[in-house]
């Protein structure tokens, strides 16, 4: 574990943990929410211009859906109600890990105190429905903006940020498995895939592939891990295509068991789409677990896998729609064992140069310095 010279305070806004790593989490009580009738007249008068700001940008656009209305409530709403707690403890910053209602609430704080913000901006929180009402506004007062991708970045860009206040760094690993230099395919195939069951991990498309699979004469076995509203969809459809055999649906399982998983399969699978309200992916922190175990990687072309898998040296990208290349790419990997050790290696060797958590949280630490000694 990395020690770095900072004392955090972790608040979360929407239940979740008391506790993360040994640090307390501070739980935003929502019945606090009645001493706006108090709090809320008493800031509008010593900053009028803070809501103006807000109110401003609420009306220039379309809310984008009700749920990110309601975020941006809460997190109004908790900048109002602590604004006065931070005005006496002065924090010498505020971050914010995601851009909705996080960041909503460290941009209205930054206002109220008159202490810099920053904020992180990766995925759902910027593409869904059209990303966050607040995001240009956020992006132009946040200190800096940090993103995993370089798709994001351009995104960001285009929605107004100034590329000098953007900082892209990786996520990271802290952990990497034992890695064995050779690997013999087994009988029958070992596959592998992790994800959320949502719309936008597409593994609908996966089923596809496992029955052209089977048409193929290929003997395999394959187990999807992750829980979500798309479980029963799955599951039917399985049936529905004499799949059981083949395929399992193996539900949410915890950090170690996904490890073990990654040991007993031969080839990490990965289809990724972009969901009809817009959310997408951006590097799933599973591609680079899978890439340290030394699992090859087939994965769907998408700009935030592109950036990771250089397409037959770490890895294969394969156009999602494109059934018989994806079957090509697997029986190619069974066929070539030479490719298949090398896309290992180098795969393992991509993670430790780019993604290791030691080094990226370092150059994330000497951002947030950075942004309260300016």
């Amino acid at each position: 574990m990395i020690k770095l010279p900072v004392e955090l305070n972790l608040f979360s806004l929407w239940g979740g943990d008391k506790s993360y790593k040994g640090l307390k989490v501070f739980r935003f009580a929502k019945w606090k929410l009645i001493l706006l009738i108090l709090l809320f007249p008493y800031w509008m008068c010593r900053k009028p211009k803070a809501f103006r700001d807000i109110f401003s940008g609420l009306w220039q656009r379309s809310m984008p859906s009700l749920g990110n209305a309601g975020e941006v409530f809460i997190g109004l709403s908790f900048a109002i109600l602590y604004a006065g707690r931070f005005s006496r403890q002065r924090p010498s910053h505020f971050h914010a890990t995601w851009a909705t209602m996080p960041a909503t609430a460290a941009m209205l704080l930054s206002k109220l105190t008159g202490i810099p913000f920053s904020m992180g901006a990766h995925a759902f929180d910027i593409y869904a429905h059209g990303g966050d009402w607040l995001l240009p506004e956020k992006l132009v007062a946040a200190a800096f903006v940090h993103t995993t991708t370089e798709a994001a970045a351009r995104h960001l860009i285009e929605r107004g940020a100034d590329k000098n206040d953007i900082a892209v760094i990786r996520r990271g690993l802290d952990y990497y498995p034992e890695l064995k230099t050779e690997h013999a395919v087994g009988q029958p195939l070992r596959i592998v895939s992790v994800g959320r069951l949502v719309e936008k991990k597409d593994q609908l498309r996966q089923i596809e592939i496992y029955v052209e699979l089977l048409k193929q004469g290929i003997a395999f076995k394959a187990r999807i891990i992750g829980s979500g509203p798309m479980e029963n969809t799955l599951r039917a459809k399985i049936k529905e295509l004499d799949l059981l055999a083949n395929v399992e649906l193996m539900g949410y399982i915890d950090n170690e068991a996904v490890f073990e998983q990654y040991r007993w399969a031969d080839i990490f699978l990965y289809t990724t789409k972009v969901a009809t309200d817009g959310n997408r992916d951006g590097t799933p922190n599973v591609i680079l677990e899978a890439m340290a175990a030394g699992l090859p990687i087939i994965a769907a072309i998408h700009p935030g896998i592109s950036e990771v898998i250089t397409s037959g040296e770490n890895g294969l990208i394969i156009e999602q729609s494109e059934s018989e290349a994806w079957i090509e790419a697997i029986t190619g990997l069974i066929k070539n064992n030479e490719l298949y050790n090398k896309i290992r290696m180098n795969g393992r060797h991509w993670v430790e140069e780019n993604a290791d958590a030691h080094k990226n949280t370092t150059r994330l630490y000497q951002k947030f310095k950075n942004a309260a000694n300016a």
